[in-house]
Order: C-alpha cells, then structure tokens, then sequence
C-alpha cells in the first residue's frame, strides 16, 4: 500500500539559509533534498533524544547515589581519624556530624 505524500513548504532566511547555502554547494544537491533530510532527520531522532535523555537520567540518580555513599565513608573514616588523633568520640562525632553528614 503507497503512503500518501504531501509537498511540503517554507521559508528560510538570514542565517539559515546561508548555512544552507554553503550545504547544498558543498554537497551538491538541491535545497529541496536538503529540507527533506534535515525534517526526516531531525524527526527520526526525536525518539532517540528522549531515550538518552532518560539514559542520562538514570545514570545521574546513580551517581548520586554513590556520591550519598562516598560522602558517608568520608565522614566515617574522619571521625575515626579524630579519634585517633586523640579527640573524643563526642567531639569527633559531633564535628563530623557538623561539617561532613550536615550537608
């Protein structure tokens, strides 16, 4: 079964289409050519913007996440060091709790 086609129109000026110009003499097609790739284009890559924006996404909610684990062994390993170094578990645990796990 043929897909119906429709012609489709519009302008372009300014700076689009002196870019365009300088496309269609490197390339060597017609203007025409070159709206219908960049409407097919850019309309075939919708749907893959949205999924790598979800990508993108879920792989910074992880890296939170990690950042959230890495910050409470920072503030672990500082107290523990506090408290080596001689300052109390009160006090240790207090500046830690001030300076590291309030933020």
């Amino acid at each position: 079964m043929a897909k119906e086609e429709k012609v489709v129109s519009f302008r372009l000026g300014g700076e689009a289409l002196e870019l365009a110009e300088r496309e269609l003499e490197r390339r060597g097609i017609s203007l025409s050519e070159l709206a219908r790739e960049a409407v097919v284009k850019h309309l075939k890559r919708e749907g893959e913007d949205e999924s790598t924006i979800h990508k993108m996404s879920m792989r910074l909610m992880s890296i939170e996440t990690a950042l959230g684990e890495v910050r409470k062994d920072i503030a672990v390993s500082t107290e523990a060091l506090l408290i080596n170094g001689g300052v109390s578990t009160t006090d240790a645990a207090r500046w830690t709790d001030e300076k590291l796990r309030a933020a």
